[in-house]
């Protein structure tokens, strides 16, 4: 069947197809990931997104195809999650505008709006890289334009040109990021948007039944997919607390012109934010980044209308941007990577100083810590040509690079130390997760001061997946 001229019921019922689609392939895209680290999530954050979006679609009874496309590009945007889910809401955004004030659109139209979408997402971020969604965005609607100026300008076969061209461009990621190339795997961001175009394609190959199916799957709340970033409490992720070490801490003022909110997962974490003077905690991390909305609720929520926002993980820092432009408060988002950071951030804030010379300081305590991260590879993998077998505990230096692997943590520990060359850090801080054994401490303590002549403090965190993040100042 053809669609010459379709209306805001073929969008709505196209994206509820690809976000059920999407919904299937969940797992496959997370698996997708460069390092073995247990930080997979671009097909949930993806999905999470194509959700929002598809419950504000639901919710506009004139199926005029403009009023569908901009309630789907809003839910996109308050619903975005990570960086794949950002950018998502970005080609949402340029889709949207694409498809301009009308009723119904062509393929032709679809097409335009494809190109506008792909240059929307390219200039939401500030240092695009190729061989990710950014270039399957941009292959696939150099496709479409290349159908219709052809002659071939029903939607179908626009779509189906697209859909080819995303299917290439993913298989053609590799060739363009050396690390996807020795990692041996595709982007997963790009594969997610593959997936979803699919599914947009299915519902226009087979109808209104699929339709009504995909659609009750994009909008269910299914269980093992529960948004537990939308807990109420940050004990919903936290493991038992137990006391181990402190850290310096500030007392919180009655009265202050700042506030700030920030990213954490892990009781003993978020106990430590607190302490620092942390007006708001959202739940959130590795594998559970917070949504725009969330981000905003919590600025909303501050105390203060002045308000400095720490996404704590690189992944949160472009939801963490859009929830503050969305915010009537003055925000700044002070650009931690990490909970080492987000804490030198903190220990740097001022209350005698105004927003924007917080925002600063605070900027620039986190270039004093460097962080190594202790987990468990998810997979086996071969990173700058060392062979990694699933299950061995792997160091990670500053989230960019592998330092160290093997069975045992703290061998793993000493070897990222001397590897980075740690013989001027002065301060190791170490907060450990929910899952380690108290009997480890004192022997590692001990072989790192044999070793070097450094200050350690162990503070308790709670976070999950990770063993040990540790601050190196």
């Amino acid at each position: 069947m053809l669609f010459d001229r379709s209306d805001g019921e073929t969008l709505r019922g196209m994206f509820a197809a690809g976000t059920g689609w999407l919904e299937r392939c969940v797992q496959e895209i997370n698996a997708i990931n460069v390092f073995p680290v247990p930080d997979g999530d671009t097909g949930t954050n993806m999905l999470h997104t194509m959700r929002s979006a598809m419950t504000e679609a639901s919710k506009v009874e004139n199926n005029d195809v403009s009023l569908v496309a901009q309630s789907m590009a809003r839910g996109a945007l308050l619903g975005a999650r990570g960086n794949s889910g950002v950018i998502l809401s970005q080609f949402w955004r340029g889709l949207s505008c694409g498809l301009g004030e009308g009723k119904v659109f062509t393929g032709r139209e679809f097409a335009y709006s494809l190109a506008m979408a792909s240059d929307a997402a390219y200039a939401g971020v500030v240092s695009p890289v190729e061989g990710t969604i950014l270039t399957v965005l941009r292959d696939t609607a150099s496709a479409a334009e290349a159908v219709v100026k052809s002659g071939r300008e029903s939607l179908l076969h626009v779509l189906e040109r697209a859909v080819e061209a995303a299917k290439c461009s993913v298989e053609r990621t590799p060739t363009l990021l050396p690390a996807l190339r020795e990692a041996g795997v595709v982007d997963a961001g790009g594969q997610g948007m593959y997936v979803l175009l699919s599914g947009a394609l299915r519902f226009l190959k087979k109808g209104k039944k699929e339709q009504e199916e995909d659609l009750y799957l994009s909008v269910s709340a299914s269980s093992h997919l529960r948004d537990k970033g939308e807990a109420d409490q940050v004990g919903d992720w936290a493991c038992e607390s137990e006391e181990a070490g402190t850290v310096p801490t500030q007392k919180k003022q009655e009265k202050k012109d700042v506030s700030v909110v920030a990213v954490t997962v892990g009781e003993g974490l978020a106990r430590v934010f607190e302490g620092l003077g942390v007006d708001k905690i959202v739940p959130g991390g590795q594998t559970m980044n917070p949504s725009v909305r969330e981000l905003l609720n919590a600025i909303e929520a501050a105390a203060t209308s002045k308000v400095i926002l720490l996404p704590n993980n690189k992944n949160i820092v472009l939801a963490a941007s859009q929830a503050s432009s969305l915010s009537d408060k003055e925000v700044k988002v002070v650009p931690s990577f990490n909970i080492p950071q987000g804490i030198a951030a903190l220990l740097a804030f001022n209350h005698e100083l105004g927003l924007e010379e917080n925002a600063d300081v605070m900027a620039e305590a986190l270039q004093e810590v460097r962080v190594l991260e202790i987990t468990r590879a998810v997979r086996s993998a071969c990173i700058n040509g060392e062979q990694i077998k699933k299950g061995q505990h792997i160091a990670m230096l500053d989230g960019e690079d592998m330092v160290a692997c093997g069975d045992n943590s703290s061998q793993v520990i000493l070897e990222a130390l001397a590897k980075i060359g740690a013989d001027d850090v002065e301060v190791m801080t170490f907060y450990y997760g929910c899952d380690n054994p108290k009997s480890d401490f004192d022997s590692l303590v001990k072989a790192i001061k044999d070793s070097y002549p450094v200050q350690i403090e162990m503070v308790y965190g709670g976070q999950p997946h990770y063993d040990y993040i540790i601050a190196l100042e």
